[in-house]
């Protein structure tokens, strides 16, 4: 099944037609997190809904929102606060006639407690963070009873919230990332492999196999377990080649360290010229592309979207059995998975995968149905129709 023929339009509803949501988020980093908030609001966008942006000026996520010519604003908004500042807050939400308040990040519920005193808003909690710490305090459960809707990514991550957080059951909704099948590139694989020139495009043999890890150099993505485990692989697997894409988290001095770090991890190895490194890349689907096999030793993720592209493709994924990762994988389904931390068992799983590369294509059409079905972006669209009534 193409993913794309999983998009369809989205159909507005007459009460919609009066809605006028704002998706806040005050952040000045740019991952995961903001990206899917951007285009969750081009999406909504498109389909007719009224939609604003609210950040801070000249972050990432605003200079983004105008490239792609979105409505925005950055009339105050604090990324967290001892006190609720409601009187500043206030004249905004009036001002804009907002109905939907669409919070992105955690603290951001603290900052908008108490706006239903003086604004008939929904307020919508989209979370991005996979929970672990215990807030079952009677502050926490204040702010958290004047969410309408909290939003999880799957039965993993609604366990956590349940068991961590004062959120009653009726107020969780599962909602997963979206993907914009228009926006993916053709053809880059055919019948399950690369098309025929586009892996000599990035410096790869066109017959090897090739094991990839795509992410911020940072030491909660398991950059360095990902060396240490798959680089002895390329002395027992002559056709085995990496690829690795990704920069530094910004502005984290101990991101650059561990850059460092990795780095000389690489230079040890003696079959380090089959292991192709490249920087953060806008269009990642081309390199993605690339690899039979998407190998991701993060410690903790919420809700990979990188995952969900990579299933879009027909790349099945080896990660670690954490956070939100299992309910995507489903192993055997759509890939395998490996205790966090482990280099032994991740180093051991992906030998097996190269001793037996036929398991890659075998979960192939399992991954391509399951982003088809699932990540449609016109479907989250629908989905937050339905919740936001």
């Amino acid at each position: 099944m193409n993913p794309a023929q999983a998009e369809s339009s989205v159909q507005i509803p007459e009460e919609a037609k009066n809605w006028k949501i704002a998706h806040v988020f005050p952040n000045h980093a740019w991952g995961g997190a903001e990206i899917q908030m951007v285009e969750l609001a081009q999406w909504q966008t498109e389909a007719g809904l009224d939609v604003t942006i609210w950040c801070k000026e000249d972050t990432p996520i605003h200079k983004e929102a105008r490239r792609r010519g979105l409505k925005c604003i950055t009339d105050y908004v604090p990324l967290k606060a001892a006190i609720p500042p409601l009187w500043k807050i206030v004249p905004v939400v009036k001002r804009h006639g907002f109905t939907h308040i669409h919070i992105h990040w955690a603290t951001g519920i603290r900052v908008f407690m108490g706006i239903k005193l003086f604004c008939p808003v929904k307020l919508i909690f989209y979370t991005h963070m996979w929970i672990t710490k215990n807030k079952k305090d009677p502050l926490h459960a204040l702010a958290y009873s004047q969410i309408d809707k909290w939003t999880v990514s799957g039965p993993r991550a609604k366990e956590a919230v349940l068991k961590h957080l004062p959120v009653r059951e009726e107020q969780l909704e599962f909602v997963s990332y979206g993907i914009d099948f228009r926006q993916l590139p053709k053809n880059l694989r055919i019948n399950g492999h690369p098309r025929p020139g586009l892996r000599s495009e990035w410096g790869l043999p066109e017959n090897a196999l090739v094991f990839g890890f795509f992410g911020r150099i940072d030491r909660q993505k398991g950059v360095a377990e990902f060396v240490k485990a798959l680089g002895p692989l390329l002395k027992e697997f002559p056709n085995l080649h990496l690829m690795m894409v990704g920069d530094p988290t910004i502005n984290e001095e101990d991101a650059l360290k561990y850059k460092q770090e990795v780095d000389a991890l690489i230079e040890a190895i003696p079959e380090k010229d089959r292991i192709r490194r490249f920087g953060h890349q806008r269009d990642f689907h081309s390199p993605l592309a690339c690899c039979d096999l998407l190998v991701l030793p993060s410690y903790m993720e919420s809700y990979s979207i990188l995952i969900a592209h990579s299933f879009a493709l027909g790349i099945p994924v080896v990660s670690k059995n954490a956070g939100g990762t299992p309910d995507l994988v489903q192993p055997p389904l759509r890939g395998w998975l490996v205790p966090s931390r482990s280099v032994t068992e991740l180093q051991e799983t992906v030998r097996e995968i190269a001793r037996n590369p036929e398991s890659i294509q075998a979960k192939r059409e399992t991954c391509e149905k399951y982003a088809a079905a699932n990540h449609s972006h016109t479907a989250v669209v629908k989905r937050f129709i339905e919740i936001y009534s």
